[in-house]
């Protein structure tokens, strides 16, 4: 049994009698905690205060203030709590207990926060922090990316150390950004203290293909992507250049000019937690070399010396693409003046010059590094740099495509310039347009890489209409090729809404009108009325998804009367989709609540009528997924009206025999009454 007494403070006394009657706990401080104890007018002697939970013992230093009134203190340690504190003394047998609380204000710090990968760890640091009963819980509360999540100790939610109970810790979960929380036990509450996610970290970059591998730490899974921001020499690049994207590495394609050599410095910010200090990477250019004999290693498999120079200048960190073939070295350039052409390749390994070579090295080479087909317009877009001389006249550069010659010198074309050419296919291309390599070739004999143009796809409109069972279909739009240009087959897929293969057994309409534009494919069975849509995918290129294959319209042949208010409608292609079915009876359209549907098929639909005057129905007919069915006469009621009139007939019929034989009876009779009279 306890009795509690709940004030400024909670006591818990032991029913008993004894020489003190009451103790008062002060408050404590960060090591001593103080109570008053009052008794009767007669000694006492505290020699041990014991804990329950935390089972301490202290020696109490006791005052005495009156003959009634003692002033004792302790000393709390690293396990002091609050608990129920129970006082020894010597002169009385009972011992005396109480709940003593701690205000818990002091040293709260953070002693390590989470990683935002594999430590999702908030841990903190504070005195009597411990939880006690059912009204000293410990519950903290956090808010991370507009995310609120509250932590209990009663469900076991915050963890204590057992030799260290001033550590206590919660696990936050993979997340990145700020963290705000509060901590709240008994009356005490700590109020919004912010803390954060550790700060991301550069600890190398690279550059391949055009694009830098950005290396380190804490950069968040790819759930997180969304909220981060990289600064390559200021320019901000969001999610939408990443290549990819993990925890521990980011690939950018770079928004800047990278033809140059030049220092690149990389911020990186995550949830508006940024790098603590820029990481800076020099922008080599990097130059292969092909041949034979480019060893860095020696027979002995030490590093050879190796000296290249293109030009007068120094080409640095020589090495083989390839450990151990000596047919490829690459090696990093300085920066050099743009009109720098024709430059010599000399390389010297251990002491050995290689022959002089007429292959030429040049600055300035024009490059692409992507290209965009925009379909509503027929226009390709070649992005890169370099697409002008050394003079900047880009009206002398030259386009081959799928090797075919195209001159720039006459297009009519307002967006030219160094990094962006923008080709109008129709007036430029006067042929039949499949895959096939690009490049850009400026005066002086620069020519760019190739770059291999995938055309998107798109369909204009469909012809044929299919069944359940499918059926034959014509896809009229452009760029629909079966081949490449080198002759090899395109890969092409015919897929549905589900992105599920629907159309197989595909080919070419050939002829010389229209320029691979046309295919026929047989299309699957379906259950569906009403989503046919078809998507067409061409080496990897996507066409619009906006027109349907038409299904063939209903049919209906007979309809059979199974009740007064049930009819059986049998035909074709009805579908199985109940709410694309209306009924129509002549000119009325029913409404949802006048039938239900009981059973549905392609062919077969079996409805209940609910509340529906029939007595002048004529036709009946179906609307489903907007295409209508033929109009059937209604049998149902003209085999009734065929009914009366033969009812009719048949008793007009009947009246007239009777007439016609009591006539002959009639005149029969009097025949023989006067023929008898005639005898007598």
């Amino acid at each position: 049994m306890k009795n509690i007494y709940l004030c400024f403070f909670i006591t818990l006394i032991s029913i008993c009698k004894c020489q003190i009657y009451d103790i008062d706990p002060g408050d404590n401080t960060k090591n001593t905690f103080s109570f008053e104890i009052l008794y009767n007018n007669n000694n006492i002697d505290i020699i041990e205060i014991k804990t329950d939970k935390s089972n301490q013992s202290y020696t109490p230093t006791c005052n005495i203030l009156s003959t009634s009134l003692n002033l004792c203190s302790i000393q709390l340690n690293n396990y002091s709590q609050t608990e129920q504190y129970t006082f020894i003394d010597t002169l009385n047998p009972i011992p005396f207990k109480i709940l003593g609380i701690l205000n818990n204000k002091y040293d709260l710090s953070i002693v390590s926060i989470p990683k935002t990968s594999n430590t999702s760890i908030l841990k903190f640091s504070g005195l009597y922090f411990q939880p006690y009963g059912s009204i000293f819980y410990l519950n903290i509360t956090t808010k991370n990316l507009n995310n609120t999540k509250t932590f209990l100790s009663s469900k076991n939610e915050i963890v204590f150390y057992p030799l260290n109970p001033n550590i206590f810790e919660i696990d936050i979960g993979n997340s990145v950004g700020e963290i705000e929380f509060w901590i709240q036990q008994g009356i005490y509450n700590s109020g919004r203290i912010v803390t954060q996610y550790q700060n991301p970290t550069i600890e190398s970059t690279s550059f391949d293909n055009n694009r830098f591998t950005i290396n380190g730490d804490n950069f968040g899974n790819s759930q997180f992507s969304s909220y981060s921001l990289v600064k390559i020499n200021s320019i901000v690049h969001d999610s939408s250049s990443f290549l990819d994207y993990l925890d521990n590495r980011i690939i950018v394609n770079p928004l800047i000019n990278t033809n140059y050599s030049k220092s690149i410095q990389f911020d990186l910010s995550i949830a508006n937690i940024s790098t603590l200090t820029p990481f800076n990477f020099d922008l080599r250019g990097e130059v292969t070399i092909l041949g034979f004999r480019l060893n860095c290693k020696r027979d002995d498999n030490s590093t050879s010396n190796i000296e290249i120079s293109i030009g007068n200048k120094p080409c640095s960190m020589p090495e083989n693409l390839i450990e151990k073939e000596f047919t490829s070295i690459k090696c990093l350039l300085p920066s050099g003046s743009e009109n720098d052409e024709n430059l010599s390749i000399n390389i010297t390994i251990d002491s050995i010059q290689n022959d002089q070579s007429q292959i030429k090295f040049s600055y300035h080479l024009p490059t692409i590094s992507n290209y965009q087909h925009q379909i509503e317009n027929d226009s390709l877009i070649l992005i890169g740099n370099n697409f002008d001389d050394s003079l900047q006249s880009i009206h002398k550069t030259n386009i081959s495509f799928n090797g075919n010659s195209i001159s720039l010198s006459n297009l009519n074309n307002d967006i030219k310039n160094s990094k962006k050419l923008i080709l109008s296919l129709s007036e430029i291309f006067q042929m039949k347009l499949m895959n096939g390599g690009i490049q850009v070739h400026t005066p002086f004999n620069k020519s760019s890489n190739s770059i291999e143009i995938k055309f998107k796809p798109s369909i204009q409109e469909i012809k044929g209409n299919i069944n359940k069972n499918g059926g034959e279909i014509t896809i009229i739009g452009r760029y629909l090729n079966l081949k490449r240009f080198n002759e090899q087959s395109t890969s092409m897929r015919i897929v549905n809404h589900l992105n599920s293969t629907i159309c197989n057994n595909i080919k070419q309409i050939d002829n010389n009108n229209n320029n691979n534009n046309m295919i026929t494919c047989n299309h699957s069975p379906t259950k569906s009325l009403n989503q046919n849509q078809l998507m067409i995918i061409i080496d990897d290129q996507q066409s619009n998804n906006d027109i349907n294959v038409q299904f063939q319209p209903p049919i209906i042949h007979s309809v059979v009367s199974q009740s007064e208010s049930t009819l059986i409608i049998i035909g074709e292609n009805f579908g199985e989709d109940q709410s694309l079915i209306q009924i129509k009876l002549d000119e009325s359209l029913l409404k949802s609540n006048q039938f239900t549907i009981n059973e549905i098929s392609f062919e077969y639909l079996q409805i209940e009528l609910i509340d529906y005057n029939f007595s002048n129905i004529q036709t009946i007919s179906l609307i489903i997924n907007n295409q209508s069915t033929n109009s059937i006469y209604n049998s149902l009621f003209q085999s009734k009206s065929e009914e009366n009139v033969n009812l009719s007939n048949g008793i007009i019929i009947a009246i007239v025999l009777c007439c016609c034989l009591f006539t002959i009876v009639l005149i029969f009779g009097t025949l023989f009454y006067f023929m008898r009279n005639k005898k007598k």
